[in-house]
């Protein structure tokens, strides 16, 4: 390989994906269309705890069609540049994934649309293409004793067992994300990109912000960075 790489020689981009990739929340959506919006609102007013916060979540679609939730999925917009930029970053020989605290049905379907090489996601339970309204948080989310952080799940954990899978170091990933509950993730990437973040939590963290909606500048943020393949 004759290209000099920038000395952080980035080799992984993970997206989040509600507000980020998605220009709406999924569950928001839901939310609209079946009727309990007030309910979610009042239930993250009460609920800081952010695994009880996730199981009351999947109870609001206990009863639904595996099918109708994709559905509601599909007609969601996403930024328009996604499928481009993913493909750019994946020639510059960037891995590229989505980690979510959405659910994995809905990680899925947006990772094969968008070329994605991996996703990470709650895993909403169904029983003959129906939710019963339980939810799987995956043990790579949880706290551990080698955790970067001491958050009870974190996205962050997360990361740190997609890099481990793939032989990254977490500091050679950029993490792009919108919420609170991305900042972790952002602050222990290598390199943390708030996209159309309001969230001062967010915006102190991350290194680059992107305030439009557009994922053209991680092109100009990894372009001289991301590891190219190695033949």
């Amino acid at each position: 390989m004759n290209e000099k790489l920038n000395s952080q020689n980035f080799k992984m981009v993970v997206f989040d994906l509600d507000n980020t990739i998605f220009q709406k929340r999924f569950i928001d959506v839901c939310a609209e269309k079946f009727h309990f919006s007030q309910a979610l609102t009042l239930l993250r007013q009460i609920d800081n705890n952010a695994v009880s916060l996730t199981q009351r979540i999947a109870g609001f679609l206990a009863g639904r069609k595996k099918a109708e939730l994709i559905e509601i999925a599909a007609v969601i917009p996403l930024v328009p540049d996604i499928v481009e930029v993913v493909m750019e970053l994946k020639q510059q020989g960037c891995i590229v994934g989505i980690i979510s605290d959405s659910y994995q049905f809905v990680t899925e379907f947006v990772a094969k649309k968008i070329n994605a090489d991996f996703e990470m996601a709650n895993e909403l339970q169904f029983t003959e293409g129906v939710a019963t309204g339980e939810v799987l948080i995956p043990s790579y989310f949880h706290y551990s004793t080698d955790s970067l952080c001491k958050h009870q799940v974190c996205k962050t954990n997360a990361l740190r067992h997609i890099c481990k899978r793939y032989g990254v170091k977490p500091d050679q990933s950029i993490a792009v994300g919108d919420s609170e509950n991305d900042a972790c993730m952002l602050s222990k990437s290598g390199l943390g990109v708030s996209f159309c973040s309001t969230i001062e939590a967010v915006r102190e963290v991350a290194k680059k912000h992107i305030e439009e909606a557009s994922f053209k500048l991680l092109i100009d943020y990894a372009q001289l960075d991301c590891a190219r393949a190695i033949n």
